[in-house]
C-alpha cells in the first residue's frame, strides 16, 4: 500500500508541477504579447527598411493566441483527467485537447518562423543605412532575446521530460 500511495503522491506532484509550468508559460506569453502589441502600436516604422512595428503587432497577436490555447489546453486536460475513462465526456474532452495541442503546435511553428524573420530583419539589415527609431529596434531586440531564451528553455524542458520518462 505504501508503494501505491507514494506513486500517487509522485503523480500528483508531477501534475502540479506541470500545471505550474503551464501557468507560468501562459503568463510569460501573455506579457510578451501585450508588450509587443503596445510597442508595435506606439512606433511608426515608415522610415524603416522593414515593417518592424507590424512585426511586433503580429507577434503580439500570435503570442496571445498561443497563451489562449495553453489555457484552453489546461482546461480540457483537466476535464479529460477528471472524467471517468470511457465516458462520452472523457472522449470529447480528450479529442478537443488533442485538437488544441495540434493548433498550439501550428502556432508555435508560426511563432518560430516569425521570430527568425524578425531576427533577419533586425540584425541582418545594414544598420548604418537604417533610419528606424532606436527605441523600436531596442524593443525588438529585447523581445527577440526573450523569445530565444523561452525556446531554449522549452527545448530543454522537452528534452529533460523525454529523458526522464524513458
Amino acid at each position: 500500500k505504501k508503494g501505491r500511495a507514494r506513486n500517487m503522491d509522485d503523480n500528483n506532484k508531477s501534475q502540479t508541477t506541470n500545471l505550474c509550468n503551464q501557468l507560468v508559460g501562459a503568463g510569460t506569453t501573455i506579457t510578451l504579447g501585450v508588450v509587443a502589441l503596445i510597442f508595435g502600436k506606439k512606433y511608426d516604422d515608415s522610415e524603416c527598411d522593414h515593417p518592424l512595428a507590424e512585426w511586433l503587432i503580429i507577434l503580439g497577436i500570435v503570442s496571445l493566441a498561443s497563451a489562449g490555447l495553453q489555457i484552453l489546453g489546461l482546461i480540457f486536460a483537466c476535464f479529460s483527467a477528471c472524467s471517468e475513462k470511457g465516458t462520452l465526456t472523457n472522449t470529447i474532452a480528450t479529442i478537443i485537447y488533442i485538437l488544441i495541442l495540434l493548433a498550439s503546435l501550428i502556432v508555435v511553428i508560426i511563432s518560430i518562423v516569425w521570430a527568425v524573420l524578425g531576427g533577419i530583419w533586425r540584425w541582418g539589415s545594414d544598420n548604418n543605412q537604417d533610419t528606424c527609431p532606436h527605441e523600436l529596434k531596442l524593443v525588438m531586440e529585447i523581445i527577440l532575446i526573450i523569445m530565444i531564451v523561452m525556446y531554449v528553455i522549452l527545448v530543454f524542458i522537452i528534452t529533460l521530460t523525454c529523458c526522464c520518462l524513458v
